[in-house]
């Protein structure tokens, strides 16, 4: 028999089991990215380069990792605008469950 043992008290993240276990159309990438920004504060103001900075993946690597998260219903990003109605930046949701979660249970 194998085991696993956690080897740790503090700065853990809790994310649903679903994701990382369970939902076998993510690639062990998109996992990590989810794991990643779920490790983050609200409101965390992030930067799509520190982001692709923290791994040796590179940019096109995560973008397509973000746009499978996307492409599943674990992000979602809308746009921003600003006082004078132009573009001003993206807010990311990062969701617990797909969209279509609860019509795979049933």
């Amino acid at each position: 028999m194998s085991n696993l043992i956690k080897d740790y008290e503090f700065g853990f993240t809790q994310v649903p089991n679903y994701i990382i276990g369970d939902d076998n159309r993510l690639t062990w990438k998109a996992k990590g990215i989810y794991l990643y920004l779920a490790s983050k504060p609200d409101n965390w103001d992030y930067f799509l380069n520190d982001i692709i900075s923290r791994a040796r993946d590179g940019r096109v690597s995560v973008q397509s990792a973000l746009k499978e998260l996307e492409k599943y219903g674990y992000l979602k990003r809308v746009a921003q605008k600003g006082v004078n109605g132009k573009f001003s930046g993206w807010d990311w949701l990062l969701r617990a469950k797909p969209n279509d979660y609860e019509l795979r249970q049933t």
